[in-house]
């Protein structure tokens, strides 16, 4: 029951239809853009290349695309557990819905909601692009010098994606971002539910501030850039870094956030006991 609702309420939310409607027009427009520029400056783009793999969202980081994905990154998830979880314990919803059937149920399916809707939507988002950028350039055999750019490093987790086929390395970076972000949303959740703020831009904010804190402490100690989420979902590190970010370092770091989730999310339940 709580399941269908949460869903139901997320897609009538119309502050999150404005964001999903404005992120898949730039998963439009991005390699639309490039492809207006190909062909204002032919000569420019015969030697970078059109290779479809140069030019998807997440691996050109030269794209406004890109730039607005990646400076949102932060943003993003929250809209999805801040706006609906807040209005719901701002009135008396919250207390009718537990009342129909238990606390724990209630809490654990907004987790649950917020976190596959979340990976659903963006990983559909980003997939879109990636479609979207191959039907535009489809030329997969067009190798440059500016290409081997792209091309990860030997031992990474990106590499052995792209051994099988460029494209897949495309749809398995669409998925873990996504997978990255309904993390991230989760976690949002999770302090939105320890926290309990009363002020719903309180409750938008000081999550994102957090989370932004603990990146930038990723950011700034390079031995811990292996285990930095925002790094290494960003594909372009596997061969721009001198180091070798691996399937396990990748594994890891997904497995520790989903742990830290799981364990802030049931601290957040345990200190909501009182809400009855």
């Amino acid at each position: 029951m709580y399941l269908n609702s949460d869903y139901k309420k997320i897609m009538s939310n119309k502050l999150i239809i404005t964001v999903l409607i404005a992120l898949l027009l730039v998963m439009i427009a991005d390699p639309i853009s490039i492809l207006i520029q190909s062909i204002n400056q032919p000569a420019v783009f015969e030697i970078l290349g059109v290779n479809p793999f140069q030019y998807w969202i997440l691996i050109n980081s030269a794209s406004f695309g890109s730039s607005v994905f990646y400076i949102g990154f932060f943003i993003f998830p929250v809209f999805f557990s801040g706006v609906i979880f807040h209005s719901e314990q701002s009135s008396s919803i919250s207390q009718i819905l537990i009342s129909k059937k238990s606390k724990t149920k209630y809490y654990v399916s907004k987790a649950i909601s917020f976190f596959s809707f979340t990976f659903i939507a963006f990983s559909t988002l980003l997939l879109i692009n990636v479609v979207i950028t191959y039907c535009i350039f489809p030329n997969t055999n067009n190798f440059t010098e500016q290409y081997q750019f792209y091309v990860p490093q030997e031992g990474t987790f990106a590499y052995m994606l792209y051994l099988i086929n460029p494209g897949f390395m495309a749809v398995g970076y669409s998925l873990l971002n996504g997978l990255a972000l309904a993390l991230v949303s989760a976690f949002y959740y999770a302090v939105q539910l320890i926290a309990k703020f009363k002020n719903q831009y309180a409750s938008l904010i000081v999550p994102v501030v957090l989370f932004y804190v603990i990146s930038y402490v990723f950011d700034t100690l390079t031995f811990l850039w292996n285990y930095n989420l925002k790094l290494i979902i960003q594909p372009i590190s596997a061969s721009a870094l001198t180091r070798i970010i691996s399937a396990q370092d990748v594994g890891i770091t997904f497995m520790i956030w989903l742990i830290i989730d799981i364990v802030l999310i049931s601290i957040g339940i345990i200190r909501n006991r009182d809400i009855l």
